[in-house]
């Protein structure tokens, strides 16, 4: 991935601060498929930093235990907004994250607390956080005022400037022209209007791969297009040059008839 993209290079020193332990906490936050993960986990890996992945539900006990557990590690908690939704998780954040002095005291004042857990102990990990939005509230406002925040904002032209340099690598199955032949079809039906995102490229390769024939016409209900009819029928004229086969196959895949094959052809 292209990192000399500026919004890259802010995130790899952002996680970086966490790495050699100039933050305790950091809290990525951006829209779905633009980076975020795969960034943070290269960094991760690059830096030959030891670090806990979790994604999904995690409980606010079983938070507890995991900080409890693998306490000293970095943590990297990805779309994992249960924990932002439960005031108890929290709780064991706002410990987790920051404290007036030098120490860092998760506490868990419950009788529920198995007894292989101490109900309290100093934490000495880091966490990073990576959520496609934040929910708005003000338990959340305090524990952000924690935390690093960041905030990864890539346009539209952005996303397709990286989609063309991960053509460019090296794929075991598709050659670089094919996977351009790709970034160029999502490119020529797609704008700002309709975002797109890193993996609808990996979706439209997918499909290459299934059926080198037909994979358009499959990725075109993945395209919000403005007007979807609009777009097939283009994608048929592309494809097959002869007309009767185009109202043919515009019929089978819109359901609509010769004069709206001609309506829409006027419009190309």
């Amino acid at each position: 991935m292209p990192l000399e993209l500026p919004q890259y290079c802010e995130l790899i020193e952002y996680t970086k601060m966490v790495i050699k332990g100039y933050a305790n906490s950091l809290f990525v936050i951006g829209s779905h498929g633009i980076g975020k993960t795969y960034n943070i986990i290269k960094t991760l890996k690059e830096t030959k930093t030891e670090y806990v992945y979790r994604a999904g539900k995690i409980t606010p006990l079983s938070l507890y235990r995991l900080f409890h557990d693998f306490n000293g590690k970095i943590f990297f908690l990805d779309d994992t907004l249960s924990i932002i939704r439960s005031p108890d998780c929290i709780s064991v954040l706002y410990a987790a994250c920051w404290s007036p002095e030098d120490k860092r005291v998760i506490t868990w004042n419950s009788s529920r607390l198995p007894e292989e857990l101490e109900p309290e102990f100093e934490f000495n990990g880091r966490i990073i956080f990576s959520l496609n939005k934040i929910p708005e509230n003000e338990m959340i406002e305090t524990l952000l005022s924690r935390c690093l925040t960041y905030r990864l904002n890539l346009k539209y032209d952005d996303i397709i400037q990286i989609m063309e340099y991960i053509a460019k690598q090296r794929h075991e199955q598709l050659k670089p022209e094919e996977r351009l032949e790709i970034v160029n079809f999502i490119k020529e039906n797609s704008d700002e209007s309709y975002p797109v995102d890193l993996r609808l490229q990996q979706k439209a390769e997918l499909m290459y791969l299934y059926d080198k024939e037909s994979w358009k016409f499959l990725l075109l209900p993945q395209l919000k297009a403005k007007d979807r009819n609009l777009l097939v029928l283009k994608t048929i004229v592309d494809t097959e040059t002869d007309k009767k086969k185009q109202i043919k196959k515009f019929n089978e895949i819109t359901g609509l008839g010769v004069s709206s094959f001609y309506r829409y052809r006027g419009r190309i």
